[in-house]
């Protein structure tokens, strides 16, 4: 997982430019091409969060109502997985994330995740599968489906069929 780290500037609701924007979605195209991106997301800023905090006691949770100061803990802005074979593809892919221009410090972390493959035995559907599911019956509804579908389908097929070369 590509963990890229929140900034005054993203904290503050700020959008990358059209330029820096445009070379990110280049990026993530050339993740798709290469068949290593299965999700990315970007998170809202933490203004809109909460956090549950458990005491070392473990009493009743606490509840807290953002924003959080940036000192408090490692936010993160966006996070991108991708499916790599080493930590030196990974590294790879990380360093060539564009950095947006006149932004201050730009902080890429990267950590795998742990496979929990056992958990999924048994269930018919993948997760995967599941979500994708979801946002096509979504963009069915919004008319968008189509075009989404016939682009899409290559890069679904191909990462279904890694997750379950990796069951067998």
């Amino acid at each position: 997982m590509l963990i890229v780290k929140a900034s005054k500037y993203t904290e503050a609701g700020v959008r990358y430019s059209q330029e820096d924007q445009e070379a990110k979605t280049v990026y993530k195209r050339n993740l798709v091409k290469a068949n290593v991106l299965l999700t990315t997301e970007s998170l809202q800023p933490s203004a809109t969060g909460m956090k549950v905090l458990y005491s070392s006691h473990r009493d009743e949770p606490k509840v807290q109502v953002g924003p959080f100061s940036l000192d408090d803990t490692a936010w993160m802005t966006e996070y991108i997985l991708i499916d790599v074979e080493t930590e030196e593809e990974a590294l790879k892919w990380a360093l060539q994330m564009p950095v947006p221009k006149n932004r201050g410090k730009f902080e890429i972390e990267l950590q795998r995740l742990e496979e929990n493959l056992d958990v999924l035995e048994g269930t018919r559907e993948h997760p995967m599968e599941h979500d994708l599911k979801d946002l096509l019956s979504m963009l069915k509804i919004t008319g968008g489906a189509d075009k989404y579908e016939s682009r899409n389908n290559s890069v679904y097929r191909s990462n279904r069929t890694r997750m379950a070369k990796r069951n067998l």
